[in-house]
This record gives structure tokens, C-alpha cells and sequence, in this order.
């Protein structure tokens, strides 16, 4: 009998809703509104912790309880830098910010003047 292969590969990362799981086990999602026409609705899922309530749409159930779950962790979670959140997150992220740059946006701060005397 031949073994079974297992992918090979870096690991998959969680999606945000079995984060938010293992992180506060117990939370009730509930689906709120499904808007538009049969053919193309847009579903409102809502997931409350501590108090606050926190919204997600999509065009399935399944994704708008997605957009929740991760809405959620936005709120919460701190991490050192992008790329970590992006992968606790389940989301890729092209191009790096650059928040060093020393180029400012035209007329703000540099040689400005607020008119005042």
C-alpha cells in the first residue's frame, strides 16, 4: 500500500475567524442584514467582545463572518510590524510602507505659514 503524500510547502497561515477563536473561545456570530438582488446579496455579520460590537460584510455569509472575525483582531491585536500582522491576518501585502521617508506632502509643515503674528 502506497503512503499518502503530504503537501509540501510553508505552513498556511490561520484565517482570522480560528485566531480570534483560540484567542476568545465562545463568541456568537450573528448575521444581521443580507442586502441587494438574489443573484448578488451582501451579507452583515456582527461579532461582539468586551462590550463592542464589530461589523463585517461580504457576499457570502462565510466571508462577511471573515471580515468580522478579522475587524476584530484589528482592534486588538498589536504586533511589531506589518509583516507579522499580515500573516496572523491570513493577508498579503505587496509594497512596504515607508513611514522614515523625510519627504513631507506639499504646503504641510515646511515653509508654511499659519498667519499668525
Amino acid at each position: 500500500m502506497a503512503a499518502k503524500r503530504r503537501k509540501t510547502g510553508p505552513p498556511q497561515p490561520k484565517n482570522p475567524i480560528s485566531t480570534l477563536n483560540e484567542l476568545r473561545p465562545g463568541l456568537v456570530y450573528k448575521t444581521m442584514a443580507m442586502d441587494g438582488p438574489s443573484h448578488a446579496p451582501v451579507f452583515t455579520v456582527t461579532v461582539e467582545l468586551n462590550g463592542q460590537v464589530y461589523e463585517g460584510t461580504g457576499r457570502s455569509k462565510k466571508l462577511a463572518k471573515h471580515a468580522a472575525a478579522e475587524a476584530t483582531l484589528r482592534s486588538f491585536l498589536q504586533f511589531r510590524n506589518a509583516s507579522d500582522a499580515a500573516e496572523a491576518l491570513g493577508t498579503n501585502i505587496t509594497s512596504p510602507q515607508d513611514f522614515t521617508s523625510d519627504v513631507s506632502e506639499a504646503g504641510f509643515g515646511v515653509g508654511s505659514s499659519t498667519g499668525v503674528s
